[in-house]
């Protein structure tokens, strides 16, 4: 069993615009891309799914079943607003295409190609800007589609 761990400070997010091959991203897309992590205070979605049909037949009590549609939750990111500029906004602009990759378990440093990556194609929803009076910092939200089958933990 491997060592358990507290996913802020060891998982890193990024923006790429641009990748050739989503099952093998390199190490310049990825580097080419803009790094997310300290700006995003919450996370939600990014979990691939599976449905499943149900099989009967007339020769038994039992309903077996068969892989039926992938899907993937409803995802978004949660920005911290900047008093000065927001750049982070102008990169995920409603209507933005490009990937979502997440590395898991390298905190700091230069991205290698031995390192394992999610790869979520993605297209930029609404990104509306939250309004309250509690005593929290001003944030943003970029709701985010998936537009294709994401890929894991690929090298």
């Amino acid at each position: 069993m491997g060592v358990r761990y507290f996913r802020r400070g060891k998982t890193r997010a990024f923006f790429v615009p641009t990748i050739s091959s989503i099952a093998a991203p390199t190490v310049a897309e990825i580097a080419a891309g803009t790094e997310l992590t300290a700006g995003i205070s919450n996370i939600e979605g990014f979990a691939t799914g599976q449905e499943f049909i149900g099989t009967p037949d007339l020769a038994s009590p039992f309903t077996s079943t068969v892989p039926g549609e992938q899907t993937v939750e409803d995802s978004n990111l949660k920005f911290y607003l900047d008093s000065a500029s927001n750049p982070l906004r102008t990169t995920l602009a409603q209507g933005t295409t490009g990937y979502i990759v997440f590395i898991d378990h390298k905190p700091t440093g230069s991205i290698a190609a031995a390192d394992k990556v999610d790869v979520y194609p993605i297209q930029i929803g609404a990104v509306p800007k939250e309004r309250d009076m509690g005593s929290t910092a001003a944030q943003w939200t970029a709701m985010i589609a998936i537009t294709a089958l994401p890929r894991e933990d690929v090298a």
